[in-house]
């Protein structure tokens, strides 16, 4: 069976909106995949903008609304943010991986994902930690887990002050929970 990227002749076009602590991470990783394009950052900050442009080969822009010529976006901006930049590009088709939390609230998620299967458009949110290897790895022997305890040990991440601990890092923890236990809370 052919490999269905080689039948991919057009690179996907992808922008990061917010190129702060994880935004930086994201327009890294995009600038080196293969069928992608990284087309520019987005930063309300020209220049961490044009800092991470530079390093990544893409161009730095501070207006989102500028940003056209995209198929996918990344939003990796402050929570109180992702629904009104990710809705424009949802409603237009553009996809959307949007860092966890996905929203505020289920009232605004909920408009996020009835905009993404309007337009056709893709839309994810950022839960990295269950492809952790050591997740990886543990989730096909877990079969029926009893109890569970969870801790959280390392220092406190200044950077996200807009939302509380538990929308913040738990939510990874209960992601994992959820793959582990495969049942409705």
């Amino acid at each position: 069976m052919p490999d269905p990227r080689s039948q991919i002749s057009d690179p996907l076009r992808v922008a990061v909106i917010g190129v702060g602590h994880l935004g930086r991470h994201h327009a890294r990783i995009l600038s080196t995949l293969e069928g992608v394009t990284l087309t520019a950052v987005v930063d309300k900050l020209p220049e961490r903008a044009a800092e991470i442009a530079a390093s990544t080969g893409s161009r730095a822009m501070t207006d989102v609304a500028a940003l056209t010529d995209v198929d996918a976006v990344t939003v990796a901006v402050p929570t109180e943010l992702h629904r009104d930049i990710a809705l424009p590009f949802l409603e237009r088709g553009v996809s959307v991986l949007v860092e966890k939390p996905m929203a505020r609230s289920v009232a605004e998620a909920d408009e996020m994902i009835a905009a993404a299967k309007k337009s056709g458009a893709t839309l994810a949110v950022g839960h990295t930690e269950r492809y952790n290897p050591a997740v990886a790895a543990v989730l096909p022997l877990v079969t029926s887990p009893r109890f569970i305890e969870v801790h959280r040990l390392g220092v406190f991440p200044e950077r996200s002050l807009d939302i509380d601990v538990v929308f913040d890092l738990m939510i990874h923890d209960l992601d994992v929970i959820m793959a582990m236990v495969r049942s409705e809370v």
